[in-house]
């Protein structure tokens, strides 16, 4: 019990030491990281003013400063990790950086009345929970030091202070140039963080560009203006790019005034244009892709009445289909965002929509039309234009033809036949007639038809007999007639054509007659002409004989005029 007793105490006045000496530890930290801020503060705004002022009076060399800028990154992370980092990881527990008895020799160092005293209680702490006399002991030490405050003994202001003409001068030198001459720390620090982009000390005279944009397409040339201005101009100017240099030449024989010519640039290019010795900053010349046509295939579906199978053509731009025909594009491209077809007369535009990276269009052909092929992506549209023709052919009405074979001596049958001719085919023909009686004009029946035959191709012959005892016809009664055929078209409906109208007149008793003598006439002039025929030829061949008996080789003459009577 008496052990116990005294245990509290002594553990009562031993923490109130332990909790001194914390609070001596976190202002010993505090005081590491103010003077190491101090420190790395300093340092790096020196380097910051040195590096700045090289590269803003030298214009260092890309290289040069690349290694200014990464030795200063460096720096930085390595001041941050010595003077900054080490204290406030110890201020916030996250790492030990000293332990309790070596902050107990930093306090006897501090306090002389101290000394060892607070490193020796330290020490017995452990053995007074099993020795009542050690207990005692330290229990007396620790009321002996309990009235000092460890903390007291570092002054930060007062240690700091050698420090702060370190950070202070090149603070101040920043400030004074921030608000006196900017461009130095702005142009400096910019150059530096820009290490890879060559820098030139300003010429006499200045380069300017007068391209609108430097935006060139891959393949293509790119022709660069360049202008120069300024109280001195240089005798000549070159470009420098891709580890070459080539001279410029001059632009309407002005000296101000010079061309280059890049040649069918495939990437972007970063060049300088230099001048007596001069150079401008680095420019970027952006390749960009023009779109472009790689090749397509059109798919035709014909309309299903002219019996023909669909097809596929490669690259059939200019194309001649039947009316009706559906037509499909299927465009393979590069560099293209969008595609679209633009007709003509009248004017439309068929867009197409994207399939398996292709642009697909699809219509049905009712007219002939000129179009162009327009492709387009967010830089241009494609540069040479992409023309062809599209041709539709109608479906043409038949063509029919009429001939007629009269049976003139019985007057009992009327022979018909001709040609008939279509694009893809016949429907229909018909034989058309109506019956009107003698002078009088009476029509007897209305127009009545009888179907004929149709050829197996789309273009043949047909042939009809047309028994006319059916009609019960009259002398003098006239007979009107034509052919009519209508084709198979499947897009406007079938059709027509017919036959001029023609006419078979049966003749009256007296017409009859009169035609009889006519004909009988007509027979006995021929035999009269037949007879002299006969004479004359009788006369030749006597003349011929007697020619014979008194020659005995014929002439040519001779020969020619017995092949004449033969």
């Amino acid at each position: 019990m008496a052990a116990t007793g005294t245990e509290a105490p002594a553990a009562s006045a031993l923490n109130r030491v332990r909790a001194e000496l914390e609070a001596f530890k976190r202002k010993f930290y505090l005081s590491l990281l103010v003077r190491g801020g101090l420190v790395a503060g300093g340092g790096l705004l020196s380097l910051f003013v040195v590096f700045n002022l090289l590269e803003y009076f030298l214009y260092l060399p890309t290289w040069v400063r690349g290694g200014l800028l990464f030795g200063f990154l460096g720096l930085s992370v390595y001041a941050f990790g010595r003077w900054i980092w080490t204290p406030l990881a110890a201020l916030t527990n996250l790492r030990r950086l000293l332990n309790d008895e070596q902050a107990a020799r930093q306090v006897g160092a501090l306090f002389p009345e101290v000394q060892d005293r607070l490193l020796n209680a330290l020490q017995l702490q452990g053995q007074a929970r099993d020795n009542a006399l050690v207990a005692a002991s330290l229990e007396q030490r620790a009321a002996q030091l309990s009235g000092f405050s460890f903390a007291a003994g570092i002054n930060i202001q007062r240690e700091s202070r050698p420090l702060w003409k370190y950070a202070a001068v090149p603070l101040l030198v920043v400030l004074g140039l921030a608000v006196l001459y900017p461009a130095l720390l702005v142009q400096g620090t910019g150059r530096i963080w820009r290490y890879r982009q060559a820098f030139a000390p300003p010429a006499p005279f200045q380069f300017e560009l007068k391209n609108k944009a430097l935006t060139a397409f891959r393949g293509e040339n790119f022709v660069l203006n360049v202008g120069v201005t300024g109280a001195a101009l240089p005798a000549q100017v070159k470009i420098r790019y891709a580890g070459t240099e080539q001279p410029l030449r001059r632009a309407g024989g002005r000296a101000d005034q010079f061309q280059y010519t890049f040649e069918q640039p495939q990437s972007t290019v970063k060049f300088q244009l230099e001048g007596a010795g001069f150079a401008s900053p680095e420019y970027e010349l952006t390749v960009r892709e023009r779109p472009n046509l790689r090749d397509f295939r059109v798919r035709v579906s014909y309309p299903a009445y002219t019996g023909r199978a669909s097809e596929t053509i490669p690259n059939g731009g200019n194309l001649t289909v039947p009316e009706g025909s559906t037509v499909r594009w299927e465009f393979a491209t590069v560099a293209t965002d969008e595609l679209a077809l633009i007709f003509e007369n009248p004017a439309e535009t068929l867009p197409t929509r994207a399939a398996d990276g292709q642009f697909v269009a699809e219509r049905r052909v009712l007219r002939s039309q000129p179009y162009q092929l327009r492709l387009r992506n967010e830089h241009s549209l494609n540069r040479d234009p992409i023309a062809y023709q599209l041709t539709a052919v109608p479906d043409l009405a038949p063509n029919l033809t009429l001939e007629t074979f009269p049976d003139t001596t019985s007057l009992r049958y009327l022979g018909l036949g001709g040609t008939v001719r279509d694009d893809y085919g016949l429907t229909r023909l018909e034989l058309r007639y109506q019956l009107r009686r003698g002078n009088d004009e009476l029509r007897i029946t209305n127009y009545k038809s009888v179907a004929l035959a149709l050829p197996r191709e789309s273009a043949g012959t047909y042939s009809y007999t047309w028994d006319l005892q059916r009609l019960s016809m009259r002398p003098g009664d006239r007979l009107e007639y034509y052919v009519q055929a209508w084709d198979n078209d499947g897009v406007h409906c079938p059709k027509s054509t017919r036959t001029r109208p023609a006419e078979f007149r049966l003749p009256g008793a007296r017409e009859l007659s009169q035609q009889l003598k006519a004909e009988a006439s007509s027979v006995a002039s021929q035999m009269s002409q037949a007879a002299k025929q006969s004479k004359n030829l009788e006369r030749e061949l006597a003349k011929a004989q007697d020619k014979l008996k008194t020659k005995r080789d014929l002439s040519f003459q001779d020969r020619k005029q017995l092949q004449e009577m033969l």
